[in-house]
């Protein structure tokens, strides 16, 4: 896409956002997708202001029943009143939608930059308020369109990402013998803790709700991205997917302050199921040994996978999530002695190939710590 044809297409669709100055490709991570930042100037042939858009071009794979499930789901999250970029404009020929400009800072670089501060306490708050919102508007908005209320996090989809880690991690082992056992075996112990996932209510969840997916604006507003694959899941999904984030690591005290700043604002919703403090506990640690298993096979299908292996330095962290994870060694204590010792042997295999642990790091959080930041 050059900037004349840009331009032209502008033309054709009647809309007259300014002067494309130029078009530069932003940085990828993981996505099918691509995304570039547009440079118009004099909007409307008023002056010669300077602004920006983000245009993405998708593939046609991304198209579900007839329409572009990122538009599908941002109808939903829109009416709920959560921060998403507004939508300029779509051009389904082309495949592209342009969209506002969130900028570059991700929350993950407001703690590597500032730390955890007041300033990414208060935005940290903003994004649990948004958890809310998300499952408690986001869930009453939708309706029998809406492509989230068609899918949801089953028992069979929670253990396709488990079966995801055993494909390009426990199956890659180096060093153990019997590799069909261990991962059938990992089947095996994984098995109660889904079962008991799939107990709990579903909410409308993101999917994704990460530090990498919160953009900052120069404000301290935030705006939610990625939330195109948006599905039905446990209350405790996304909520887990933020306190257990691979990327940042949060203090252990802000993240207990954190869990009862959304219990606070809960209670009482016909999703909040919980009979005492202690099983709502649990259910945020059940999720998160889940959504952490995840992760690491993401991490690995992207380097044994894709040849890529920049997410290997998270690898450390999230298995030292796991090795403390209370529940897990409690309650799950099978699973526990079996995957541990393999996820360890993993993270050694990796550590000459830019992953495995990180040398003087403490995945507990004293205030200020985080993961380092990725260069995706």
């Amino acid at each position: 896409m050059n900037v004349s044809h840009l331009q032209k297409l502008f033309f054709r669709a009647g809309v007259n956002p300014g002067t494309v100055k130029s078009i530069e490709e932003l940085r990828g991570d993981a996505s099918t997708r691509t995304y570039f930042r547009v440079t118009l100037e004099g909007k409307d042939g008023a002056g010669d202001a300077t602004t920006t858009m983000v245009m993405m071009k998708y593939p046609a794979s991304h198209v579900v029943d007839g329409e572009l499930a990122y538009l599908n789901v941002h109808r939903y999250m829109t009416a709920a009143g959560i921060p998403v970029p507004r939508v300029y404009l779509h051009i389904p020929e082309e495949e592209i939608l342009l969209l506002e400009d969130a900028g570059d800072t991700t929350l993950e670089d407001m703690v590597e930059k500032i730390g955890f501060g007041r300033k990414v306490t208060e935005i940290y708050e903003d994004a649990i308020d948004q958890i809310v919102a998300v499952q408690r508007r986001g869930s009453r908005c939708l309706d029998g369109r809406a492509l989230p209320s068609k899918h949801s996090f089953d028992f069979d989809k929670l253990m396709w990402e488990m079966n995801f880690l055993a494909t390009w991690g426990l199956e890659k082992l180096e060093s153990v013998r019997g590799r069909k056992r261990v991962v059938s075996d990992f089947a095996v112990h994984i098995e109660p803790v889904i079962n008991d996932i799939i107990t709990l209510p579903l909410v409308l969840a993101h999917r994704d709700y990460h530090s990498r997916n919160i953009m900052v604006l120069p404000g301290g507003g935030i705006r939610i991205i990625d939330f195109q694959d948006a599905r039905m899941g446990s209350a405790y999904y996304d909520l887990s997917s933020l306190l257990f984030d691979s990327y940042v690591v949060i203090p252990e005290s802000k993240r207990d302050r954190l869990f009862s700043r959304y219990t606070g604002q809960v209670e009482g919703e016909p999703f909040a199921t919980w009979k005492s403090g202690e099983e709502h506990f649990d259910n945020l640690f059940t999720m998160a040994i889940q959504r952490n298993l995840k992760a690491l096979g993401t991490f690995f299908f992207m380097f044994h996978g894709r040849g890529d292996g920049r997410y290997l330095r998270y690898v450390g962290p999230t298995i030292t999530y796991l090795r403390e994870n209370p529940v897990l060694k409690n309650k799950y204590g099978r699973l526990s002695a079996h995957i541990l010792p393999l996820l360890e042997s993993l993270a050694d295999q990796i550590k000459n190939k830019g992953g495995g642990f990180i040398e003087g790091y403490d995945p507990r959080g004293r205030p200020g710590d985080q993961a380092p930041s990725s260069d995706v």
